[in-house]
């Protein structure tokens, strides 16, 4: 897939993005998904070539009252999967089992970080779990883990490699018990969801009094994305349909009744940093800041380090 982007700074009314097609693979928003206003200035705007092998005119939008910031108008729910491929899934199938390995020791910095919340384990729900590497890691913790995935063929390998409890679906789809978890995690998902602010809801009739709601996503007011503008690598009109900053996920955390308990940027390319990686990752910087001038001249993503554009918020049920 690629795009091309302009920006504009035209502000628009609930009559919609002006020079943008309209057919039943797109859908657009006349209201903000977290306020209700229904004014919206123009980000970037995009030509995206579609699967389907069509130009789809996207645009990322800012409310201009709670300045949440989404894809609009954004591919509609029905041709959604065709983005989220099980090819994206498979090569996790082909690894050896020293490379799963490293995959599960990666997972460790999350399930610590959880664990620090808890006084002991409990009942976990991993929303996109993807091929269930984070929960095998939190189950050797103790945890009593479920997960949900959208994809079958990753909710099939976590059920088959880690014997995990992966549903397959959306949380809209499951049937749990009120407050049955006693801790919820979304990493790097909420960015996907059409819905957020239900999907938010749900987790807080799932979550026991006591219970915490992990999320994770790219944060869209780290400097990072700031410099890089539209060639910031997230930029992705066709499968991010969100784009938070630590005071919009604040402010949708609020509308759904919870309070925020902690909340942080992380370095995302350090997360699992240790101090055997400092050559590797020195190498790495090198290599990518050689590469800016040419990938600033010629439109492309800047690939940078990814210095703290990652945002981790932990909430609570309010009082």
């Amino acid at each position: 897939m690629f795009f091309t982007t302009r920006t504009p700074k035209q502000v628009l009314g609930s009559s919609g993005l002006r020079s943008i097609s309209r057919s039943e693979e797109l859908e657009e928003l006349h209201e903000c998904p977290l306020c209700g206003w229904t004014e919206f200035q123009v980000v970037y705007e995009f030509r995206w070539l579609s699967y389907l092998q069509r130009g789809w005119n996207l645009a990322i939008v800012q409310c201009q009252r709670c300045r949440l910031r989404f894809t609009n108008p954004r591919v509609a729910k029905s041709h959604a999967l065709p983005f989220y491929p099980d090819s994206s899934f498979e090569k996790d199938r082909q690894r050896e089992p020293s490379q799963i390995s490293k995959i599960l020791g990666n997972q460790l910095y999350r399930v610590r970080m959880m664990n620090a919340l808890f006084a002991r384990p409990g009942k976990l729900l991993d929303i996109g779990c993807a091929n269930g590497f984070f929960l095998a890691v939190a189950r050797m913790s103790g945890w009593d883990c479920v997960g949900v995935e959208l994809s079958d063929y990753a909710a099939s390998f976590a059920r088959e490699r880690f014997k995990l409890d992966v549903r397959t679906g959306s949380l809209e789809q499951q049937k749990f018990p009120s407050k049955y978890f006693d801790a919820i995690t979304m990493y790097d998902v909420i960015e996907h969801l059409y819905d957020p602010l239900d999907t938010v809801r749900r987790c807080h009739r799932l979550l026991s009094t006591q219970g915490r709601l992990i999320v994770s996503t790219m944060d869209m007011g780290c400097l990072y994305a700031r410099l890089a503008g539209k060639r910031w690598p997230y930029i992705s009109p066709g499968a991010h349909l969100f784009y938070f900053d630590k005071h919009s996920l604040t402010r949708l955390m609020y509308r759904a009744n919870f309070r925020v308990y902690s909340l942080a940027r992380l370095d995302y390319a350090l997360r699992p940093f240790n101090a055997t990686s400092l050559p590797r990752f020195g190498v790495k910087l090198f290599k990518e800041i050689k590469r800016v001038p040419h990938a600033w001249l010629n439109r492309q993503p800047m690939i940078l380090p990814r210095f703290h554009d990652n945002v981790v918020l932990v909430a609570a049920k309010a009082a």
